[in-house]
């Protein structure tokens, strides 16, 4: 069974070693600490929400493509790459 996740836009706080993620509910969404790249991979946390917002927006957009005769092999593609990406994400 899949959640929803908490609503974005996200932002991240603290020293290179140990970031806190928070969402706009001022809720923590996680906390980081690490001696490698925190700062990188909260940058890529933070903008979670907003990538799979697209991704939908893409693969809705792909799907009309199919569904109106203007996509080729390509573009299934795509559109099957961007619907696992989502599942991936969501769980769904």
């Amino acid at each position: 069974m899949s959640e929803k996740h908490t609503p974005g836009p996200w932002f991240f706080d603290g020293s290179p070693d140990n970031i806190i993620v928070w969402s706009d509910e001022n809720r923590r969404v996680c906390f980081m600490t690490s001696n490698g790249p925190t700062e990188a991979n909260a940058r890529l946390i933070v903008a979670a929400p907003d990538l799979a917002r697209k991704l939908s927006d893409v693969a809705d957009h792909l799907e009309g493509m199919l569904d109106s005769g203007l996509g080729n092999d390509t573009t299934r593609m795509h559109y099957r790459e961007t619907r696992q990406l989502l599942a991936k994400a969501t769980g769904l």
